[in-house]
């Protein structure tokens, strides 16, 4: 089982995401992933996940110098873009290494994928159940096999959930769990950080038990 980030559309909520995993995950090996730090839409992820498309869709970029750091965008790509990789000045020689890194990154994906037997993949925002559909139609193309849940996070003071649920999607409001003895930072990395995530894991830890204890019993199923 492993757990994957697949970010957010805007900048703050997308690293988050990646942070909280990787704090639950800091007991074992968790290499960075290729969408952790990176802002992007579900259809840049579709692309990604293609198994058609091509490495060299991640070559072409433009940078603009924004303060400390630069921001790059990916222009074959809807809204893929970098914040923390590229100083405001850089190298030759460092940019070359930031285009290797998600070279490395992008094949760590679609090996991780490919090996795999229980992925969940959490993002945040509230999306389209048909986008988050295309996603698990992807990846099971890459992989007949593997088990995908997709965890939905979001903070929403109407309350609602989608209507249309489907059984590989999990929603999670965190505005439900709201914590009135915490006093939630104004920036949104910060604050999201300060949600309930031990929420969103235990819910993937019941959810494995459960796809695990089923694949046991087909398992079982065949001997007889």
């Amino acid at each position: 089982m492993k757990i994957i980030s697949f970010s957010a559309n805007k900048a703050g909520f997308a690293c988050a995401v990646a942070t909280s995993i990787k704090k639950y995950s800091e007991k074992i090996n968790c290499p960075t992933q290729f969408f952790d730090y990176l802002v992007c839409d579900l259809e840049d992820i579709n692309t990604i996940l293609d198994k058609n498309t091509s490495l060299h869709i991640l070559d072409t970029v433009t940078i603009q110098p924004f303060t400390k750091k630069s921001i790059v965008s990916f222009k074959n790509f809807n809204n893929l873009i970098s914040y923390h990789d590229l100083n405001s000045s850089f190298s030759k020689e460092e940019f070359n290494e930031f285009q290797n890194k998600y070279r490395r990154r992008y094949h760590r994906l679609l090996k991780l994928i490919q090996e795999e037997d229980i992925l969940f993949f959490i993002r945040y925002g509230k999306e389209k159940k048909e986008e988050l559909q295309k996603i698990i139609t992807n990846t099971q193309l890459l992989n007949e096999d593997v088990v995908i849940r997709i965890i939905n996070v979001f903070y929403d003071k109407t309350k609602k959930y989608p209507e249309d649920k489907d059984d590989n999607t999990i929603y999670i409001n965190f505005y439900l769990f709201k914590d009135k003895n915490i006093n939630y930072d104004s920036d949104d990395y910060y604050k999201t950080l300060q949600f309930k995530w031990n929420i969103v894991f235990q819910v993937i830890e019941e959810y494995t038990k459960k796809i695990v204890e089923y694949k046991e019993k087909g398992k079982n199923k065949n001997k007889v």
